[in-house]
């Protein structure tokens, strides 16, 4: 088996850790990655607040095993993607993992998270927002294009 700072601190069988993709990182995705030993992430965004409840709930019903949350931080012509109430929810289903996209989220986002035990690994497209990812708490980075 391959052991790996990722599988060792999030307790993965390997290291694995699917796309959140809204529209298509659904409950089953996201649970048959977690099953297989790996990081399923659910594309919690652009869904309303109880509908992402709802999705961690199904997940949480097809696996035992360790899975997050993908939040898109962007306005949409439907108004913000992620909201406090996205927060509130990944915070009272106990998410573990919680993946920020686009945007660096707000600072208060940041510290209500990490005092829910919540890791924070935010995607960004340059090295001056790898530094200010940083900044604000980021446990993990993810390069994107």
């Amino acid at each position: 088996m391959l052991r790996t700072r990722l599988t060792n601190e999030y307790g993965l069988e390997v290291p694995f850790v699917s796309a959140g993709m809204g529209f298509v990182a659904m409950p089953p995705l996201a649970a048959a990655v977690s099953n297989a030993g790996g990081l399923g992430l659910l594309g919690g965004s652009p869904a309303p607040p109880p509908a992402l409840q709802e999705m961690i709930q199904a997940t949480k019903s097809m696996t035992s095993r360790p899975f997050g949350v993908d939040l898109v931080i962007a306005d949409t012509v439907f108004g913000p993607a992620a909201t406090d109430d996205h927060i509130a929810v990944c915070i009272a289903e106990g998410i573990k993992v919680l993946v920020f996209h686009w945007n660096l989220p707000p600072i208060a986002w940041v510290e209500q998270l990490h005092g829910s035990g919540t890791r924070l690994w935010l995607q960004v497209g340059s090295l001056e927002r790898a530094r200010e990812a940083v900044s604000i708490g980021a446990d993990a980075i993810g390069a994107r294009k």
